[in-house]
């Protein structure tokens, strides 16, 4: 299991690492690259948890229906310039995405998972449009 690299805030390194617990109780390897203490980002402590507990929540929800889970997570999170860059990445298996289902995706109330509301990357969406 990687390190969790020293950010700032405890609050944001400890959900990270409780998302590498959660991913290893499913079989997958969340991989870590981070570069940056966040301590200049746009958002504050909540917010920042928001979006990075969300983007993990669904690589996960996604990689556990998985039989080869090899890829596993990565979560890369580094300066641009002014900006704060937060990349979650996973494979999806065989499945893919419509050109329309791409298009709904940030849109309050649409999902692809049973049992779900819709509002996980709507919330992201409103919160890094600051």
């Amino acid at each position: 299991m990687n390190a969790v690299p020293p950010i700032q805030d405890p609050a944001i390194s400890a959900m990270i690492h409780s998302f590498q617990t959660l991913a290893a109780r499913e079989g997958i390897r969340l991989h870590i690259s981070i570069s940056t203490d966040l301590v200049q980002i746009a958002t504050n402590v909540y917010e920042t948890n928001k979006i990075i507990s969300n983007l993990l929540q669904n690589a996960i929800d996604e990689t556990a229906t998985h039989q080869d889970k090899s890829y596993g997570i990565h979560l890369t999170i580094l300066k641009r310039g002014e900006y704060c860059v937060i990349r979650v990445s996973n494979e999806l298996g065989a499945r893919t995405l419509s050109p329309e289902e791409l298009g709904r995706i940030y849109q309050q109330g649409y999902t692809s998972k049973q049992g779900h509301e819709g509002v996980g990357l709507s919330s992201i969406r409103l919160l890094t449009a600051m």
